[in-house]
């Protein structure tokens, strides 16, 4: 048997010892981990099959997670496994709402995808953890903050270099739609790289608003490499975080008008530049607000047959459970479609009550971040506005990024190391 390890509480940064400080560069370590295999599975879906893949990415991510929480445990016995109360508490009645779901469906469509209750599990894992951090921290900020800016500046790299078609290797998820080079990175899909990047640069803002300004040079280059993905997602993010971080007070009103002023201009320079497509940046992001625009027209019309799908059912339980997403086999999308909204998406697969009861649980979490980063809330706000228009919510890099979001907030104040 290993000797047991000294119990003591989690002190705060100002106090720390030697042990709380290695277990919580010790514990970055596994959580750098976890970021790296939620952006990395284009390298593992090269060699290997799409759902060993995912397999594999979820060990990753979850393994690492895991081990966080019971090392932490293992110091602190005053630490609870399982949030008892709070967003992730309450996610509970979600996943109840999902099991009625899943269980009404097969009677109404004879058919139902059990997978579904995974995405919503893992979700789960990754708002209890968030949780977990939020009331003890057992991480260092700077490991796990500059770790993760360094992944998501090398998917942007990568990404960059997909698009001028010079990356040696041709790993999945790429595509040339509209006449457009949309990069996969290393996430295996188009969809999915430019949220991971967006967010990463959401997140270097904040840092640089909570004075550490070397973020800025990261945040500068992330935002570049958001508008060259073409990604009408990404610009979204980019945006909402952006510009409602103008409302705080009259000096960041200042500091956002010069980021955005900025950001434009990037758009504009860009745009000039990058010559392997036929449209412009300027012309891919102002298609935003044009229903008949390339994606748009399609997306209305999903919109419309998503709509019409819904009945007084939806009210309190889904009546799609796993068939409207995603996660379903291709022969379950070929036959029912997805909606492309993630809260539509979830009005039918777990009704309007459990909708509300999934966005509250993120609402809750943003509600206990720290009064002195403020900021992280915006971050949080503008990737449930993004989620509007994709459903990026069962999206596993997007949910990581979100929670790598909370944890940034709950450990910027409890930093070890800058």
């Amino acid at each position: 048997m290993p000797p047991a390890i000294a119990s003591f509480p989690m002190s705060p940064a100002t106090a720390l010892t030697a042990r709380e400080i290695a277990l919580r560069r010790s514990n970055s370590v596994l959580f750098a981990v976890a970021i790296a295999a939620a952006g990395t599975r284009g390298i593992i879906e090269a060699v290997l099959d799409r759902s060993v893949a995912y397999v594999v990415q979820l060990f990753f991510i979850c393994g690492p997670l895991l081990w966080i929480e019971y090392r932490s445990r293992r110091v602190d016995p005053g630490r609870r496994w399982l949030p008892l109360r709070g967003p992730a508490a309450d996610f509970g009645w979600v996943i109840f709402l999902s099991v009625v779901s899943m269980f009404v469906t097969p009677v109404i469509h004879d058919a139902v995808g059990f997978q579904y209750i995974l995405v919503l599990v893992f979700t789960w894992l990754l708002l209890a953890f968030a949780v977990q951090q939020l009331r003890r921290p057992t991480l260092d900020f700077a490991i796990c903050f500059w770790s993760s800016t360094l992944i998501a500046c090398l998917l942007a790299v990568v990404g960059i270099l997909q698009q001028v078609l010079i990356f040696p290797f041709e790993l999945p998820g790429y595509t040339n739609l509209f006449d457009v080079i949309r990069p996969p990175s290393l996430t295996a899909s188009y969809l999915h790289y430019p949220l991971v990047i967006a967010i990463a640069a959401c997140n270097c803002y904040v840092a640089a608003l909570n004075g550490r300004r070397l973020a800025l040079l990261p945040m500068v280059f992330l935002v570049a490499a958001t508008f060259g993905s073409f990604s009408r997602s990404g610009m979204l993010i980019l945006f909402a975080a952006f510009g409602l971080s103008m409302f705080t007070d009259r000096r960041q009103f200042v500091r956002s008008v010069v980021v955005l002023g900025v950001t434009l201009a990037l758009l504009f320079v860009l745009s000039t530049m990058i010559d392997s497509s036929t449209i412009s940046l300027v012309d891919r992001l102002t298609s935003s607000v044009d229903t008949q625009s390339d994606g748009n027209d399609t997306r209305s019309a999903i919109w419309t047959n998503a709509i019409d799908k819904l009945s007084w059912l939806n009210v309190g339980i889904g009546t799609y459970f796993g068939l409207i997403t995603n996660s379903a086999s291709e022969e379950l999308r070929d036959l029912y479609g997805i909606v492309e909204s993630s809260p539509m998406q979830q009005i039918l697969n777990i009704g309007l009550v459990g909708t509300v009861m999934f966005y509250g649980c993120f609402y809750r979490l943003a509600r206990r971040f720290p009064k002195t980063d403020r900021y992280s809330q915006f971050v949080l706000a503008a990737a449930a506005v993004q989620s509007a228009f994709y459903q990026s919510i069962e999206v596993i890099p997007f949910l990581v990024m979100i929670m790598a979001t909370a944890v940034f907030a709950a450990t910027s104040q409890h930093e070890t190391t800058r």
